[in-house]
């Protein structure tokens, strides 16, 4: 099994798996509140979803073995969740920066919401294209309402699975943006700042594997960031590394959220479900 930015090979303890209705209502201070955003509303698509997947690297860097696993299980996921599924395999910066900022030229007018992947090496704040590192920010600047007005006020939604340096790195990272700043983006990242993730050559990593099984599982009935939650409580509880290296021996990994969203965001709104009280 290996981490998303050097080279391990390790195991895994596997884990256990655990109309438009956006409502309208008033707080105690009297301000409006809009609960959710329009979902499977009659007429409307989900939306598009790119998986940008990195196996071989033309860069010095180790083949991520395992990343078709991954492919296989989000494209079944987002598929089932009535996505228009594209996957990019290897691609190089160029053909990345030009896929996203041709998508952000499409009319979205008639589509939900927006979903993009990336399962790739990573170092803070970077990300590794087949030839060349390019900032995490270039994934999503594409779409702020500005330059993709149809997605305006409509969830956008990236996925990271790379990791994110290792902790004395942090220190010689130049200050860049690293988050949206305006709302309607979620960004969720495999790991925490500063740290490794993790995956199996046979199995994937941890994330994605999650990812799959609690939206596979329980993404009809709650929203997403209680999605994500479940899904942080699966890989910090459930998992740890088993490698002959002592830097990636022995680890724990919990997946981080940027979240920018206003609203709740239920896939299936007439099938959701409040998360039952301890």
């Amino acid at each position: 099994m290996d981490v998303d930015n050097a080279p391990a090979e390790t195991s895994v303890m596997t884990a256990v798996d655990p109309s438009d209705t956006s409502t309208a209502g008033q707080s105690n201070s009297g301000i409006h509140i809009s609960e959710s955003y329009p979902m499977n509303v009659p007429g409307r698509k989900r939306g598009l979803a790119r998986i940008f997947s990195h196996e071989t690297f033309s860069l010095p860097l180790k083949t991520r073995k395992g990343t078709r696993v991954d492919v296989d299980r989000l494209k079944s996921l987002l598929q089932n969740f009535g996505f228009q599924v594209e996957v990019r395999m290897n691609y190089s910066k160029k053909n990345i920066l030009e896929e996203l900022l041709q998508v952000s030229k499409l009319d979205h007018s008639n589509n939900e919401c927006l979903a993009i992947f990336v399962l790739t090496h990573g170092f803070p704040d970077m990300l590794s294209a087949d030839d060349d590192f390019y900032n995490v920010s270039e994934l999503w600047s594409p779409f702020t309402k500005e330059r993709c007005p149809s997605l305006k006020g409509k969830p956008k939604l990236f996925f990271i699975q790379a990791c994110r340096g290792e902790s004395e790195r942090l220190k010689e990272v130049r200050e860049i943006r690293k988050t949206p700043d305006e709302s309607d983006f979620l960004i969720a990242y495999a790991t925490v700042e500063g740290h490794y993730s993790f995956r199996d050559i046979l199995s994937g990593s941890w994330f994605i594997k999650e990812v799959y099984n609690v939206l596979d599982a329980y993404g009809r009935k709650y929203d997403l960031l209680t999605l994500l939650t479940f899904v942080a409580q699966q890989i910090a509880l459930n998992y740890v590394s088993n490698t002959l290296h002592p830097e990636t021996h022995d680890k724990k990994q919990v997946p981080s959220i940027v979240n920018t969203l206003v609203r709740r965001l239920y896939f299936f709104p007439e099938e959701a479900e409040e998360v039952p009280a301890c």
